[in-house]
């Protein structure tokens, strides 16, 4: 039987472990068990770099909720965007 290829985390770049809670690892899984945790935790946002870009314009004036609405995301997508910035304890 070949050997199986295993590819670095696409996060980390560190290698992925061959097991997971006693299973074997799935041979497509992409990210090391600590990135699938932080992931699983904290889903990385979607927004576009118009919206961004809107955001940052719009932070420090208005609340969350008015600048989702205005930008027209959830609330929960701009809080992902400040948490990556790290723009999250602005407001």
């Amino acid at each position: 039987m070949a050997e199986a290829v295993t590819h670095p985390c696409v996060d980390c770049g560190g290698p992925r472990q061959e097991t997971r809670e006693g299973r074997p690892l799935h041979p497509n899984a992409k990210y090391c068990t600590p990135c699938r945790a932080e992931r699983r935790r904290h889903p990385p946002s979607r927004v576009t770099p118009g919206q961004a870009a809107e955001i940052q314009r719009l932070l420090g004036t208005v609340t969350r909720h008015e600048i989702a609405r205005r930008v027209g995301v959830s609330k929960a997508a701009v809080n992902r965007y400040l948490r990556e910035v790290g723009a999250a304890e602005a407001q």
